[in-house]
């Protein structure tokens, strides 16, 4: 009985042991970070770009202009796009998407934040990715 309280024991030892803290999952990777103080507000959304490959779209929140803005993956602003017609009252994301039956991709924003649920209506704004 008592080597089998002994055999027991060190098995347990053996599977308790302590992670060198290292990772080996190939699916995992450490990622870079990029600086963007003082470039963008508050970025609410974030989609890569389809049409202009190594570049994102950034929208920000309230208080900032109705405007997309096109970020390269190193962290630089490209180009700021303003849209013509639209509000920012609460901007809340930005998504990419192919529309079936069409050519092109298409950018959707979501004028969707209400923390105060003040609002009575939402809106989903629709159009063309631009290519720059």
């Amino acid at each position: 009985m008592k080597i089998v309280f002994i055999i027991s024991f060190v098995i347990t030892c053996l599977a308790c042991h302590k992670s060198s803290g290292v990772n080996n999952d190939p699916f995992v990777s450490v990622p870079v970070k990029v600086e963007l103080r003082d470039l963008i507000n508050e970025a609410s959304g974030i989609a890569d770009s389809e049409k202009n490959p190594g570049n994102l779209w950034v929208e920000e929140d309230s208080g900032n202009p109705p405007q997309l803005i096109l970020l390269g993956h190193d962290g630089t602003i490209r180009k700021k796009i303003p849209l013509k017609g639209a509000t920012n009252r609460d901007w809340e994301d930005v998504a990419l998407s192919a529309v079936p039956g069409r050519q092109g991709s298409f950018l959707f924003i979501a004028e969707t934040g209400d923390n105060g649920q003040l609002f009575p209506n939402y809106l989903i704004y629709r159009f063309p990715e631009p290519f720059l």
